[in-house]
């Protein structure tokens, strides 16, 4: 009897003992829940964000995202909040795996899985504390980063981390493992931007972001002030800004502070690199980001806008229908193969007048403008080939943009104060008759000539033999007797391959 008393004693006090324990976990159990609770309550459903039903397919979520993120676009007075609220919910529903954990655990399944975790088969969310949301396995997340830690998409993800653990480390006094604390340096990694004010590199935003309407090209990378490869790099971009000034614009944008405007461009690892023309981005492949592949890259991609002329019949054809009365187009003769990087880039700025360009020191389009040095830049006003004005400064293959922009933009805004200037001056380059003196003419000269009327000549080797062609040719097309025809028709057959008559 007196056993069963003292077991009785004991185990009344292992009772008492255990109360506090019990309420510390029937406390935890509460505020967890009441948390999630207000969690789901403050987060929106995803679905109803972008308007779309649960079993709506990744085009419908395109179409309905686009909507809504030019109805909310902080640039027509949305709310920036809501713009990113946006993108998250897009970045979210089209990744299939994020939408499964999603669909099935809410926005609590999504932390868990960023934060490293996952949910497991069956076990509603983690399973309780040992696996699952709280510290257990799971896959990685498509997201990835160059240089940081995880932290997953947009809004949840730039500032990520586990909403639970700061809460377990006030309750258990920051005994958890590796628990609040930890948690509390990765919410506290650096935002600042990577670029200051002094820095060649353009810092850009939400409202100072290049649009459609942009003149400039740009070269912009998306980054995290904390990713290791984005600090690594800095020193090359900056170099690149210096080496493309006056080509192409530079910039840079903080996705830890613009994560609307990282949303809006689709950015899911950093750094992100794209060229931005008009709008239009091209994004860099992921791989060496030296200073050499990165410029060698934009400028592989700078964009053509401007027409080839291969021979005096395209020349004709563009002055027909590209350069109308009231306008005015523009010529490039170029003496070498390769376009230059300036041109590309004055084509792009100056889109509302129409370019062309002739290659390799094309001197029958040259004579057309009687131009015989090249390169040369050539504006032709209303489209008349009498009313030209070639381009005064210096040309050169390495030079940049900035040089022509005044002159052509003189041109190009005002038509009374450029091309209202320019005065028909007849053009006599390309005209060839008997009052033409072949003799002070320079062998270029004479063989553009020859290249305009289409003039053959087999065995021409000195000066007199270009001469004697063309006098050939003009008995041919002038005959002023029957002899002289007669004459040109022998010196035909005796000069030239038979093949070429």
């Amino acid at each position: 009897m007196a056993r069963s008393r003292r077991h009785t004693r004991d185990a009344r006090r292992r009772d008492a003992s255990m109360r506090p324990y019990a309420r510390v976990v029937a406390f935890v159990v509460a505020i967890v829940s009441i948390f999630s609770i207000h969690l789901a309550e403050a987060q929106a459903d995803y679905y109803k964000v972008l308007g779309v039903s649960r079993d709506a397919d990744e085009r419908t979520l395109k179409k309905n995202y686009r909507i809504q993120a030019l109805k909310h676009h902080p640039d027509k007075g949305g709310s920036p909040e809501k713009f990113a609220e946006i993108g998250e919910a897009y970045e979210v529903l089209t990744d299939p795996e994020k939408r499964a954990v999603y669909d099935r655990y809410g926005h609590e399944g999504l932390k868990a899985q960023q934060g490293g975790g996952g949910p497991g088969p069956g076990d509603g969310f983690g399973g309780g504390f040992g696996g699952g949301g709280f510290g257990g396995g799971g896959r990685n997340v498509r997201f990835e980063w160059s240089g940081g830690g995880p932290g997953g998409g947009f809004g949840g993800g730039f500032g990520g981390g586990d909403p639970f653990a700061d809460m377990f480390g006030d309750v258990f006094g920051g005994r958890r493992r590796g628990g609040g604390r930890r948690q509390q340096g990765q919410q506290q990694r650096p935002k600042e931007n990577l670029f200051d004010k002094l820095s060649p590199v353009t810092s850009l935003r939400q409202g100072k972001f290049p649009g459609t309407d942009a003149k400039n090209i740009w070269f912009i990378s998306f980054y995290a002030p904390w990713c290791g490869h984005c600090r690594e790099m800095k020193g090359a971009f900056e170099q690149l800004a210096k080496s493309l000034k006056g080509l192409v614009r530079v910039g840079a944008v903080n996705c830890e502070i613009q994560k609307g405007l990282c949303a809006m461009e689709g950015v899911n690892e950093f750094p992100t690199l794209k060229l931005k023309k008009a709008g239009v981005s091209t994004p860099l492949e992921q791989g060496d980001h030296s200073f050499q592949r990165m410029r060698d890259w934009v400028l592989d991609h700078l964009p053509i806008g401007f027409a080839n002329l291969k021979k005096p019949s395209m020349l004709t054809k563009f002055l027909e229908n590209d350069c109308a009365v009231g306008r005015a187009c523009v010529v490039f003769l170029n003496d070498q193969r390769d376009t230059p990087a300036w041109f590309k880039v004055a084509s792009f700025a100056h889109r509302d007048i129409k370019m062309a360009e002739s290659k390799g020191k094309n001197s029958a389009i040259g004579m057309y403008f009687d131009i015989v040095k090249q390169p040369t830049l050539v504006v032709i006003c209303d489209g008349d080939i009498e009313r030209t004005v070639a381009y005064s400064g210096r040309i050169e293959h390495d030079m940049t943009s900035t040089d022509v922009d005044a002159w052509l933009s003189s041109f190009s805004k005002d038509h009374s104060t450029g091309c209202a200037r320019v005065k028909k001056t007849p053009k006599t380059g390309a005209n060839l008759d008997r009052t033409t003196d072949l003799r002070k003419m320079k062998m270029g000269q004479i063989k553009a000539l020859m290249d305009v009327h289409s003039i053959p000549c087999v065995s021409c080797y000195e000066k007199t033999d270009f001469v004697n062609a063309i006098n050939v040719w003009l008995d041919e097309k002038f005959p002023t007797s029957e002899k002289k025809r007669k004459s040109g028709a022998e010196y035909m057959r005796a000069s030239f391959a038979r093949d070429d008559l």
